[in-house]
């Protein structure tokens, strides 16, 4: 599921929910195990933006263009708790989403 997250968080390129699901049903014909549906799919990324909650805030150029930045404190951290996952053996993709619990690699 990480991986269809990425995809479908890149903001240099961004799917609409058709291709999606189009590449949903490629990997259900390619017999992948455990491809969510893409309600699924939506509902983890919703709950891991809950999880996570890193909002991006707005701000203003001086020239009046609008962007919108992530925290950069907010991201380390985000990242520096990734790195301890990796080195301590939790493997973040068999999380569900809603627990506390981790399972440990085999």
């Amino acid at each position: 599921m990480y991986i269809l997250d990425l995809l479908d968080s890149m903001p240099q390129l961004r799917l609409s929910g058709a291709v999606m699901k189009s590449i949903l049903w490629a990997l259900e014909e390619l017999d992948v195990p455990n491809v969510p549906s893409f309600g699924q799919l939506r509902s983890a990324q919703k709950a891991l933006a809950q999880k996570i909650n890193i909002s991006p805030s707005r701000h203003e150029s001086a020239v009046g263009n609008i962007f919108y930045q992530n925290s950069p404190e907010a991201l380390l951290a985000l990242v520096r708790y990734s790195i301890f996952c990796y080195r301590n053996g939790i493997k973040p993709t068999t999380c569900r989403i809603g627990q506390t619990h981790w399972s440990e690699n085999p």
